[in-house]
């Protein structure tokens, strides 16, 4: 599943200036060229297809291996409700139902 509406927005800021260097939202990340984004990951080459990466949560730009680079680490997954009959409906036809 492809994710563009991830919950999230996490950008990397490069030295001392502020700006960013990359973002990223959803399973898209972009890198900063100077007067625009160019796209780095999505679904079509010559960017990096994720769309097995699953429905994305939330990323954030983080030393995980301590190497001195920041990793993008970005949790995923998709809850999947049971069907349930849809007694409103007046007919057999299930609907989704979520609870929260």
């Amino acid at each position: 599943m492809y994710s563009k509406a991830g919950l999230r927005i996490t950008e990397q800021i490069a030295g001392l200036d502020g700006r960013f260097r990359y973002f990223a939202a959803g399973n898209l990340m972009f890198r900063n060229v100077g007067d625009r984004f160019d796209m780095v990951s999505g679904l079509e080459p010559p960017a990096v297809t994720v769309a097995r990466a699953g429905w994305s949560w939330g990323g954030q730009f983080v030393d995980v291996d301590n190497d001195g680079y920041l990793d993008l680490y970005v949790t995923n997954g998709y809850y999947t409700a049971p069907w349930q009959v849809d007694s409103q409906a007046g007919s057999s036809h299930s609907t989704r139902c979520f609870t929260i």
